[in-house]
């Protein structure tokens, strides 16, 4: 209900009093994270369901996967967003941080990157990340 309201701070609040958290409560907080335009932490609370589900309990089911997935287009759409509007700084610091956080990338996220670099002139950048995608086993195409 508060993140509905935009107040995603109280809903933090409210979620972590909770002491037995389900699938349910996590899934709320997710999406109250996307809808807030704050999709990264929506992904670190999948990644903080995981490990305190290995024991079988409340691990992530098909509508918690598809709400990380949702948060990773948001992601990715900001990613692009950066790299169209001249940003392309951002977008590789995004992508560093994506590394970072052991995020998968795949040949859309190096697309989106390459067009970045290209829109601005980052040609040194660019040939990094086209070789970074071999580390991924994504094999270039003629849109990379």
């Amino acid at each position: 209900m508060y993140e509905n309201c935009g107040s995603i701070g109280d809903a933090c609040l409210v979620f972590d009093e909770i002491i037995i958290k389900d699938v349910v409560a996590w899934m709320a907080l997710m999406i109250g994270y996307v809808q807030n335009g704050k999709s990264e932490k929506s992904l670190e609370c999948l990644c903080d369901m995981h490990k305190i589900s290995e024991d079988g309990e409340n691990r992530p089911n098909f509508r918690i996967l598809e709400g990380g997935l949702h948060a990773c287009e948001n992601l990715c759409a900001w990613n692009e967003g950066y790299g169209m509007h001249g940003d392309a700084k951002s977008t590789l610091q995004f992508f560093q941080r994506m590394e970072e956080s052991n995020v998968k990338v795949n040949d859309l996220t190096f697309l989106s990157l390459l067009n970045s670099c290209a829109y601005v002139g980052l040609a040194e950048e660019g040939k990094f990340l086209f070789s970074r995608m071999e580390h991924y086993s994504t094999k270039p195409n003629l849109k990379h």
